[in-house]
Parts: C-alpha cells; sequence; structure tokens
C-alpha cells in the first residue's frame, strides 16, 4: 500500500474452489480481513464453489460481501460505474478496511480491479501493475488493459 494508507486489499481465487471452504474461511479471518468483495456473477459461484454459494446464501456468515459481477474474463459495461466503484473501495482502504478482492482464479477481473484501485490509492500504473503480478494476478484480456489505461488517462492526479 502506498504510505500513509493502514488499510489491505488482498486477491484470491474463490474461497472454497481450490480449497475447502473452512480453509478458506479460516484465513480470512486470521488476516482479519474486514470484508469480501465479489467479483463473479452469482451463477459462477454456485458453479464453482457451492459450498461457499451455500455460506453466502446463510444468516450465519461472519464478513459483509459487497458484489460487483463482472463476468468471466471480461470488462464492466458501464465504465463510469466501475470508476465509482474503484474509488469506493479506494476509500475503504483509507478508512483502514481490510478488503479481500475474488473473482474465480483471482487472477483477470481481480487483477484488473485491483490495478485500478491501487492507482486511486496514488501509485502510478506501473507501480499498480507491478505489485498485483508480484501477488500473482494480472489483466488476462486487451479489453481489461483497454480499462486500466481508461481509467488512468480519465483519472489523472
Amino acid at each position: 500500500m502506498p504510505e500513509g494508507i493502514f488499510g489491505e486489499l488482498y486477491l484470491s481465487a474463490m474461497p472454497g474452489r481450490y480449497e475447502p471452504l473452512d480453509q478458506a474461511l479460516a484465513e480470512i479471518e486470521a488476516k482479519a480481513i474486514s470484508r469480501i468483495v465479489c467479483l463473479s456473477p452469482r451463477e459462477e459461484i454456485k458453479m464453482k464453489s457451492p459450498a461457499y454459494a451455500q455460506a453466502l446464501r446463510s444468516r450465519t456468515f461472519l464478513w459483509p460481501v459487497e458484489f460487483f459481477p463482472i463476468a468471466d474474463r471480461s470488462i464492466p459495461q458501464d465504465r463510469e460505474q466501475f470508476a465509482a466503484f474503484v474509488f469506493h473501495l479506494a476509500d475503504e482502504i483509507r478508512a483502514g478496511e481490510a478488503i479481500l478482492l475474488h473473482c474465480g482464479a483471482g487472477i483477470g477481473r481481480a487483477g484488473t480491479v485491483a490495478i485500478c484501485v491501487l492507482m486511486a490509492l496514488g501509485r502510478s500504473r506501473g507501480q499498480a501493475e507491478m505489485a498485483v503480478r508480484r501477488a500473482g494476478s494480472y489483466p488476462e484480456r486487451p479489453e481489461q488493459q483497454e480499462l486500466i489505461a481508461w481509467l488512468a488517462q480519465r483519472y489523472r492526479p
């Protein structure tokens, strides 16, 4: 995180997709994550992690979950709405939130959003891309790179 930012941004595959859900939730708890941001549509969650889908439907799930569904290997249709979402996440991180951001595999959609959030927090595009790549995520599609470029150009400090 940039200096003076006390929140955290964690990137992950969908909880319970590649490991037992209990193991994923224990890791979320150990990292003191305060909220989860899900980029996957609900149908994708049901297909890729049925246990997570069930947990989200239960009234006993311990974390608030914010949904901003983006189709797999795609980008949002409304760029302005996407920008507002990115700046909303940046504000939450500035306020000290520890956010887990996930899509299906934790690579393309999560990487794209994470780069944009880091730019909204003051990182250059290059710094943001490098940090996200170090975490194992990156934009997978040219459209995702174009969305990052649009945000960098449109909201340049």
